[in-house]
This record gives C-alpha cells, sequence and structure tokens, in this order.
C-alpha cells in the first residue's frame, strides 16, 4: 500500500511540473493551463520614454523652399499693434511635389515603296510596344507587391 502512496506522489509531482518548474521548454506546457504570474520584484514596470538627463533628439528642419511669416493678428485686449516682434517656433510642413505625367506620342507613318509600289509601315520600338515606361511600369509593380 506504502508503494502504491509514494508512486501516486510521484505521478502527481511530474503531472505538476511545467517549464517554470523543470528544465522543460514552454512548448511543452499544455496550451489549456494559464501561465503563472510572476511576482516579487522581477514584475517592476518601467516608465516609457526618454529616461531623466538623457539629451533629447528633435527632428532636424530641412533647408526650406519658401517661408510664411506669420504676425499675430489680434491681442485678448483687442489691440493689434505689436512691438518687439521676434519668432519663437518653427513649424515645418513635408510635402512631395507635384508628379507630372510625361506623354510621348509616337507617330508612325508609312510609304510607299517607289521601287515596287508596296506600302510599308513604321512599327512602334520594342521597349515601348506596352504603352508604360520603365519608372511607371516599375511604380505599378511595387504597388501590386505591397
Amino acid at each position: 500500500m506504502e508503494q502504491l502512496q509514494d508512486q501516486v506522489a510521484r505521478l502527481e509531482a511530474r503531472l505538476n511540473q511545467d517549464s517554470t518548474t523543470s528544465s522543460r521548454p514552454p512548448s511543452s506546457d499544455s496550451p489549456y493551463k494559464q501561465p503563472r504570474r510572476r511576482t516579487g520584484s522581477s514584475t517592476r514596470t518601467r516608465q516609457g520614454g526618454g529616461k531623466p538627463g538623457h539629451p533629447g533628439h528633435r527632428q532636424v528642419l530641412l533647408a526650406p523652399t519658401s517661408v510664411e511669416d506669420m504676425l499675430p493678428e489680434v491681442c485678448a485686449c483687442g489691440s493689434g499693434e505689436f512691438g518687439l516682434v521676434s519668432p519663437y517656433y518653427t513649424h515645418q510642413v513635408i510635402e512631395l511635389p507635384r508628379i507630372e505625367m510625361e506623354v510621348n506620342h509616337w507617330v508612325l507613318h508609312q510609304g510607299q515603296c517607289v521601287a515596287c509600289g508596296r506600302w510599308c509601315k513604321a512599327s512602334v520600338p520594342a521597349e515601348q510596344t506596352t504603352g508604360y515606361g520603365p519608372r511607371l511600369s516599375a511604380l505599378i509593380a511595387e504597388l501590386a507587391g505591397t
């Protein structure tokens, strides 16, 4: 009877093992068993963002293509006159330039041969037969891939 009780105790101990209580990998744990929550000093939560004393990194201002000066309009008191006006902040807006299509017409001509009288026609160059240039074809391929 004692042997059976020892064997049951050993088997129950093996049943209660998981990756946190043995050298088994986490993938061997049952997917139905909830993972054990850790307690103690290892669960400290760190504050996000830069740490005190760390010098920050700001976005670098690019060289402007145009500058718009914005002056204060009206004071809370109702006055619209200001002295000692100086800049205090630069708000940068970055925009892509307009894309203009480059459309080339290939005008095909035909002519009659003076020797035999047959009509001969010009043909579109092989690299232009699709109707799309290499840059537009590359853009279409890139957009289709994403």
